[in-house]
């Protein structure tokens, strides 16, 4: 009996220690609680940059931090109580890693860093969601084919114009409104 129990404490173990070191994570990782601002303040925002082995988000709420990591490409698709999705809780995330990480690899330690930080577990379940579909009209499509051996058209290398700044400000509901 005793041995029997040593080979499964042993199984487990090294069963532990393979997973462990299966899973990727970065050699150095921050998550901070970004500090709160007034209302009208610009605040600038990160939501996920790869940069030599270095993933940077800021000022992120942990809707838009599991959106990177998961690679998600609207907010409707994470589902959780509303202060995920509230600008009152933000974070700053930066992990360091080798200098040749993919962008695809980094998203799998960030999934690691938000599971192990926040102890976070996720599960995946089918969600009916709205969408936008380009299809062909009732008779049919008004488009005609590109012909053959026509240069295509010359667009400029620059469009003059300026270039403004863009600022996020917060909308407060008007007390009139009904």
């Amino acid at each position: 009996m005793l041995k029997c129990l040593k080979n499964v404490f042993l199984l487990v173990v090294v069963t532990t220690t393979v997973y462990a070191q299966q899973q990727p994570q970065y050699e150095v990782a921050t998550v901070k609680l970004s500090p709160p601002v007034p209302l009208g303040t610009p605040l600038p925002i990160n939501l996920g940059s790869v940069n030599n082995g270095t993933a940077t988000l800021t000022n992120v709420t942990l809707s838009e931090w599991l959106q990177f990591a998961y690679g998600l490409v609207s907010e409707a698709q994470v589902s959780g109580p509303d202060w995920i999705k509230s600008r009152d809780v933000r974070f700053d995330i930066v992990g360091k890693a080798s200098p040749g990480v993919s962008r695809d690899d980094a998203r799998l330690m960030m999934r690691n860093l938000v599971a192990e930080r926040l102890k976070l577990s996720i599960h995946h379940e089918p969600k009916e969601m709205p969408f936008l579909a380009l299809v062909v009209a009732k008779n049919g499509p008004k488009l005609s084919p590109a012909k053959l051996g026509t240069p295509p058209a010359q667009v400029p290398a620059q469009i003059p114009g300026r270039l403004l700044p863009c600022v996020l400000r917060q909308l407060r509901p008007h007390r009139g409104a009904l």
